[in-house]
């Protein structure tokens, strides 16, 4: 019965319902998730928008420590980070692999999280990313509180991207979203 729901979840949940500031407000920490590099390394449309919304978090709540994955901190390097989850040395530069990829980043972020006794995070993802992000951080013991950010998906994606699922229309980043999803669901990741 947990495997089939969590397959409908992996299958059927898109759309997650947007947290209020008063829920985000009762967050330990601000964690993201960050969106393709462009082919030169500059963060991208999809990395800049979200790090608008770090930075009005950050304004209104300064006190909360924020770990970013790095492609989104060079978004906003001015910003006081905590920590930054960076890619391991000498992988594969900005594509995502079985060494990098969603469930590290969250796993870099709870090993810190853990240690100063932080749950409520606050997530900050692209909108067709938040579903696995938030199944992979209720797998490590979060509680999520998901961060409304700017829509449509398609204003997160550019023609220069190194993700070729992020270099075009959405049905790209939705097939690789699903097939990452059942995979992670499927090793028993999820």
């Amino acid at each position: 019965v947990r495997f089939l729901r969590k397959l409908l979840r992996c299958a059927f949940m898109w759309h997650l319902p947007q947290s209020s500031i008063k829920n985000i407000a009762s967050a330990d920490v601000i964690l993201t998730q960050g969106v393709s590099l462009l082919k030169d390394g500059s963060p991208g449309p999809g990395n800049k928008i979200l790090a608008d919304v770090l930075r009005e978090l950050h304004e209104r709540f300064p006190e909360k420590p924020i770990i970013p994955q790095e492609e989104l901190s060079l978004a906003a390097p001015e910003l006081p980070y905590f920590a930054v989850a960076k890619r391991p040395k000498g992988g594969t530069a900005h594509h995502s692999n079985t060494a990098w990829n969603t469930e590290a980043v969250v796993a870099f972020q709870y090993a810190i999280c853990e240690k100063n006794g932080w749950k409520k995070a606050a997530v900050v993802a692209v909108p067709d990313h938040q579903g696995r992000t938030v199944m992979t951080m209720e797998r490590f013991g979060f509680a999520p509180i998901i961060v409304p950010v700017p829509g449509p998906q398609k204003i997160y994606f550019h023609p220069d991207c190194f993700y070729w699922s992020q270099r075009g229309p959405r049905w790209r980043f939705l097939l690789r979203e699903f097939l990452c999803r059942m995979y992670f669901l499927l090793s028993l990741r999820l």
